[in-house]
């Protein structure tokens, strides 16, 4: 059995800081706006869907917040993607 969680994302939460980190962020922060923009859906409809405020979202988005694991799936789940497609431009 594998991980719970792809391990960039364990990287990502455990190794990198300053700089790289806020880099990281921003990447996983865009890469969850194009999804979301992809499947025509607004914050507030996400938002819905996930349980999630509207302002949390908007800073997972400007890369301003470390969602955790379980905000990630709920955030897949709602856009039909895997947690592994927030780490990849593909």
């Amino acid at each position: 059995m594998g991980l719970p969680f792809p391990i960039g994302w364990l990287y990502l939460s455990t190794v990198i800081s300053g700089p790289k980190k806020k880099e990281a962020l921003q990447q996983l922060g865009a890469r969850a706006r194009d999804l979301r923009r992809a499947r025509e859906l607004t914050q507030p409809d996400l938002a819905i869907a996930t349980g999630l405020s509207v302002a949390y979202l908007s800073l997972i988005e400007r890369g301003q917040r470390n969602p955790p694991y379980l905000t990630l799936l709920h955030l897949a789940r709602a856009l039909c993607v895997r947690v592994t497609d927030f780490c990849t431009d593909e």
